[in-house]
């Protein structure tokens, strides 16, 4: 008997589809003070860090607050480089957004950058905002 997690959904639509625009990014040289702004002020959790159109990174508002409540680091002359995650979770436009939603659920990733396929961020997409995947029927 096959695994439920293993069943891979297909809905038939691309990840581009249904994303998000790409929204604000910011560069790694940015300071924090300026990511934090852009996060609150796009009402964001996630920023990709671009440099200057590849993604090289992404920052989160806990990552800030964690190097300047821990560190001490003002946000003012800290730059974005040294808070950002280097390992980006991220899929491409033309995935399926089903089998994308399904190991986002799986994997508990929160947030994906989108790419097209010359690796371009072009979108975001959001666990939260992805349909549910249809159940499946009992099997007797």
């Amino acid at each position: 008997m096959p695994q439920r997690n293993s069943v891979q959904h297909s809905s038939g639509h691309f990840v581009r589809e249904i994303m998000s625009p790409l929204g604000p990014a910011v560069a790694p040289t940015a300071t924090l003070a300026e990511a934090y702004k852009a996060l609150r002020e796009f009402e964001r959790d996630c920023l990709p860090v671009l440099e200057p159109t590849t993604l090289v990174g992404t920052i989160f508002a806990d990552d800030i607050d964690k190097l300047v409540s821990k560190k001490g680091s003002d946000p003012k002359e800290t730059i974005v480089r040294e808070a950002m995650r280097i390992q980006v979770q991220y899929c491409f436009d033309d995935q399926d957004d089903g089998r994308v939603g399904q190991l986002m659920r799986e994997r508990e990733i929160p947030h994906l950058v989108v790419l097209d396929r010359q690796r371009v961020p072009v979108g975001s997409l959001n666990l939260d905002e992805l349909p549910l995947p249809a159940e499946e029927p009992a099997t007797p």
